[in-house]
């Protein structure tokens, strides 16, 4: 599909971004991929109203030594100023080991469906569904030192 305007490239751009600010605990960079009063669904949990609440529920990555999310290629579909996309992920999440036992990773299939608007200030998500599909857990094995998050 062509897409003359860039719509398709900038909202995958900000779905990527997304990806990137979670995993670097950017939570300001998080915000900014929503529209201030957004809504969001994550594993059927309906969140309340607002990108406030949604940065909460982020905020449980602190909790892991180290998040990875890996986005598909999303499907998207535009319409003038609105738009869908659904995207296949894969998210590893390390957490912390308690006492001798070694780190565990969990990692988790997921499906991501977006509804989203243009804004001046460009694409933002109105409405997030987080949907797992499997999930596994296993031993965390380092090449060298645990990684901590980078900054943004």
């Amino acid at each position: 599909m062509v897409d003359p305007n860039g719509d398709y490239n900038d909202i995958a751009q900000l779905l990527a971004a997304y990806a990137h600010a979670v995993d670097r605990q950017d939570f300001a960079g998080v915000a900014a991929c929503f529209v201030p009063d957004a809504s969001a669904s994550y594993s059927g949990i309906e969140l309340g109203p607002g990108v406030e609440h949604i940065i909460e529920h982020i905020r449980g990555v602190e909790n892991f030594i180290v998040t990875q999310h890996l986005f598909g290629v999303p499907l998207i579909h535009l319409n003038g100023d609105t738009a869908t996309a659904t995207s296949h992920a894969v998210s590893y999440l390390v957490a912390p080991a308690s006492g001798a036992e070694t780190q565990t990773v969990l990692g988790r299939g997921l499906i991501y469906d977006d509804e989203l608007i243009r804004r001046a200030d460009g694409w933002r998500i109105a409405r997030r569904v987080h949907r797992p599909l499997w999930s596994t857990v296993a031993p965390a094995d380092w090449a060298g030192s645990p990684p901590t998050p980078s900054t943004p």
